[in-house]
């Protein structure tokens, strides 16, 4: 039992510790995955020395939104069909970080409008948008999800 003034981040570190001391070395984990409250410099520097690979999705503060848009279309990889998600890759330094790191963006199509429809000349494609801060280096990055699920971890 924690009390309600700590996110679910707080003493994160220590935890970890514990557990990969008590795990037999075949036992520990090989990859991390974590929500939004875990992308804090500490965490993620922790993982590095650690050598504990991380996945953590990122909130989608001004500075992600415009890597996101920077992606060009020929960028994605994956299939553009309705629900299939296509992934692409950029390194962001963002607030609070010392350096860089490997971001990894996914959408979704969510619908789509022809141009008529929409009275436009190329008619209009709604996406759903993800970024996660990964150093997950082994292969390529779509060797994180199978098929247009989410990532397995």
């Amino acid at each position: 039992m924690r009390a309600k003034n700590v996110t679910s981040a707080d003493n994160w570190i220590a935890v970890l510790e514990r557990l990969m001391k008590e795990l037999p070395a075949n036992k520990r984990p090989w990859l991390n995955r974590g929500d939004i409250g875990f992308c804090g410099y500490k965490i993620l520097s922790w993982h590095e020395i650690a050598r504990l690979n991380y996945l953590f999705k990122l909130k989608q503060t001004a500075r992600v939104r415009e890597a996101i848009r920077n992606v060009a279309e020929d960028q994605w990889q994956g299939h553009g069909s309705i629900n299939a998600l296509q992934l692409a890759e950029c390194r962001l330094k963002l607030a609070g970080w010392t350096s860089e790191r490997r971001v990894v963006l996914g959408r979704r199509l969510v619908s789509t409008k022809s141009a008529e429809e929409t009275g436009t000349l190329f008619g209009e494609s709604k996406y759903m948008y993800y970024a996660y801060v990964t150093d997950f280096r082994y292969g390529r990055i779509s060797d994180l999800w199978k098929g247009d699920k989410s990532p397995v971890l």
